[in-house]
């Protein structure tokens, strides 16, 4: 007989997955310190965290977090957005690859990001200028 899969999260169980998901060490006092979706981000790994469920608000009841909301929110996240844009850069050959540095511009991926995903690529170094000089959009 399999185990139910958990209603919840806790502090722990979002750390795992925030690491998991995103590749990113969060620390506990990041999350407690962090605010809700109505709330201002202090850091942007925490950008948009569900609130905690209502029921661990009380005294003696551990803090716990939707399961549903926490994966919503991770597939979601700004910085799965950009690793997946990255990825996008990489995988795309040389020809077709303005596109992909555009999609990525688009979702914040800095030039340096981009030039570390094609140089990974192409296996050859490749500066941030270099990306910047050959795939920035004029303005003119």
């Amino acid at each position: 007989m399999s185990t139910p899969a958990p209603q919840w999260y806790s502090y722990e169980d979002l750390q795992r997955r925030i690491h998991e998901v995103l590749g990113v060490e969060v620390a506990t006092s990041t999350l407690r310190a962090a605010p809700t979706r109505h709330g201002r981000a202090r850091t942007r790994i925490t950008e948009g965290l569900p609130a905690p469920l209502p029921e661990s608000r009380a005294r003696f009841v551990s803090v716990r977090f939707a399961v549903d909301e926490v994966e919503a929110w991770l597939a979601a996240h700004p910085l799965r957005r950009q690793q997946d844009a990255l990825h996008g850069v990489q995988a795309a050959p040389p020809v077709d690859r303005r596109a992909a540095v555009d999609r990525a511009r688009a979702v914040g991926v800095s030039w340096a990001r981009i030039a570390a995903a094609i140089s990974a690529a192409e296996g050859r170094p490749y500066s941030a200028q270099a990306a910047h000089k050959r795939y920035r959009r004029s303005t003119g």
